[in-house]
């Protein structure tokens, strides 16, 4: 059992690793397409800023004063300079309860591959985080509809690290390096390539 000051210092530490790599970005980098449909690195960035720094309640209120818009929430916070956001980005994160937390650090996780796949910045992600994160994004509050749907995705799958201890599920295997079971279950096409199994046709078969 993790203790809940760990997972925040897991947060902590997704932020600072994204804002080193963010501040060795080139203007044009920052306007390269992420993994997220139609967001460009800059996009990501700042839905992430936002994220980790309103509760859930807060979120749902400014989208619902721009009609459910999130472009329009940062339509002012677009034009700043990027060395403002990404002070913002690393500033201390706003963490309710542990399901929170987690959401947190699963969001701050993917995205910083969002943004370093497209770019061609490889990272270790710490064993632990990442099968925690991979853990959490089978459950119904990490597989949900607030994340991209993982639980449902690797429904009746065998899915199995390749390079850390962590496997789950049942049925036909996916298996592969961990960040690309995990970047493959939570939506992101690309990842398939680096998987391998008789589970990966019905996988890639459940992309958005």
């Amino acid at each position: 059992m993790v203790e809940a000051y760990e997972l925040r210092n897991m947060v902590e530490h997704e932020q600072v690793e994204f804002a080193k790599l963010l501040r060795g970005l080139t203007p044009e980098q920052w306007e390269v397409p992420s993994l997220c449909a139609g967001w460009s690195v800059h996009d990501v960035v700042l839905h992430i800023a936002w994220h980790t720094h309103n509760s859930d309640l807060q979120r749902v209120g400014q989208l619902l004063r721009v009609r459910n818009s999130e472009a329009r929430v940062h339509q002012d916070a677009k034009a700043r300079p990027t060395e403002e956001l990404i002070e913002r980005l690393e500033a201390p994160a706003v963490l309710g309860g542990q399901s929170n937390v987690m959401t947190q650090l699963t969001e701050l996780v993917i995205h910083q591959q969002d943004v370093r796949r497209p770019l061609g910045v490889e990272r270790e992600i710490p064993a632990e985080r990442l099968a925690i994160v991979l853990d959490f994004s089978l459950t119904r509050s990490g597989g949900g509809p607030f994340l991209a749907g993982a639980r449902k995705r690797a429904k009746d799958l065998r899915l199995k690290a390749t390079d850390i201890e962590w496997s789950a599920g049942v049925g036909p295997e996916v298996r592969g390096p961990g960040e690309a079971v995990l970047m493959a279950i939570q939506g992101r096409a690309p990842a398939l390539a680096d998987l391998e199994g008789e589970g990966v046709p019905v996988l890639a078969g459940r992309m958005p």
